[in-house]
């Protein structure tokens, strides 16, 4: 399971939300907007967004215990950067046995139903 929205941004959100509203009234000024979350939703109804809308990317399993796809899985994850999803099936093993920077990473989901395994 995916999640994009973590229940702290939907806190701070709704936080952000009730301040804005008292700082108007504070100022002598009407409130708007929605009175109640069933309200909000009424009017902003919540669309679940496409599954397939983020491009995959599959690499190559290991072919045995010693077969290091550190590589590839480096490359994987490059190509699913800025919004994609690199898939790594139920059923496979991917061994990585070297060090890796990650530090790239910006907006990719890994769908992790094999198995990784790092050795040293």
């Amino acid at each position: 399971m995916l999640f994009n929205l973590s229940v702290a941004g939907v806190l701070a959100s709704g936080i952000a939300l009730l301040s804005t509203i008292a700082a108007v009234e504070a100022n002598g000024h009407t409130y708007n907007g929605p009175k109640s979350t069933s309200e909000f939703r009424h009017n902003h109804p919540y669309h679940q967004p496409p599954t397939n809308h983020r491009p995959k990317v599959f690499i190559r399993a290991s072919k045995n215990a010693t077969d290091d796809i550190s590589a590839d899985f480096l490359k994987g994850l490059k190509k699913a950067n800025h919004g994609g999803t690199l898939v790594l099936p139920k059923g496979q093993t991917f061994i990585i046995g070297k060090k890796l920077d990650l530090t790239f990473l910006n907006n990719v989901q890994v769908n992790l139903e094999g198995t990784i395994k790092v050795s040293s």
